[in-house]
């Protein structure tokens, strides 16, 4: 990964799951208490929601610009609030396909860190990426650890090795 993505990664910050969506759970679980928000991009994953509300998050969506289902940033920002904990993104997005660009996870990312600032605690951005291995048209991936401190990857082979 380090190779791949010019990430600065180590083993000790590594976990192995039983694929992504066990990696979610448990992350939900291990950073969320009760009344604590999670921002989701629609449409999304339907599973998310129960994901979340399992782990006694609330469960925040954040609507996308429309026609091109990117992240409205300006939406993101009236959403975040002293209860935000996370915020999950999944690119290349389950059901839309779009895959955020460097961009706006940089313009993302500085939204969070003056977010974390402004409400003095440690907001989230966890990546959903059980699809960031299926890239068209020469796509770059925008490794969200590169961007951005508080960063939590979620990864399964299922889709890039044809496992599910």
């Amino acid at each position: 990964m380090n190779k791949k993505y010019n990430s600065n990664l180590n083993g000790e910050i590594i976990y192995l799951t039983c694929g992504a969506a066990a990696s979610l759970a448990i992350t939900f679980n291990a950073l969320l208490n009760k009344g604590d928000e999670v921002i989701v991009f629609t449409p999304c994953f339907p599973e998310y929601k129960v994901y979340i509300e399992s782990a006694n998050g609330i469960f925040v969506a954040s609507k996308p610009k429309i026609p091109s289902f990117d992240m409205d940033l300006d939406d993101v920002a009236n959403l975040i609030n002293k209860n935000t904990k996370i915020v999950l993104i999944n690119s290349p997005n389950n059901p839309t396909g779009v895959m955020y660009s460097e961009e706006t996870i940089i313009s993302l990312s500085k939204l969070l860190k003056k977010k974390e600032e402004e409400y003095n605690h440690p907001i989230f951005l966890v990546s959903d990426e059980p699809y960031r291995e299926l890239l068209f048209d020469n796509q770059k991936y925008p490794f969200v650890t590169n961007y951005y401190k508080n960063s939590i990857i979620c990864y399964s082979f299922s889709k890039s090795l044809s496992l599910p």
